[in-house]
């Protein structure tokens, strides 16, 4: 039997951890669930301010 595609090793809805961004910790609370530092994670977003955030904690971001 097929598992079908996984489009995410994690999701992290800020409304369940009562933290929105660009809250810092939200990064990572992200990056603690995958299993991987930051630094290893790639955050892609389009309100400038996230990509800032996310960036300040040492995640590379990319803004379109």
């Amino acid at each position: 039997m097929s598992r079908g595609c996984v489009l995410a090793d994690a999701v992290v809805n800020t409304a369940r951890i009562a933290v929105a961004k660009p809250d810092p910790r939200v990064y990572l609370i992200a990056a603690e669930r995958v299993g991987a530092p930051a630094h290893r994670c790639l955050f892609i977003e389009d309100a400038a301010a996230n990509v800032t955030a996310a960036r300040e904690v040492g995640m590379p971001a990319l803004h379109y």
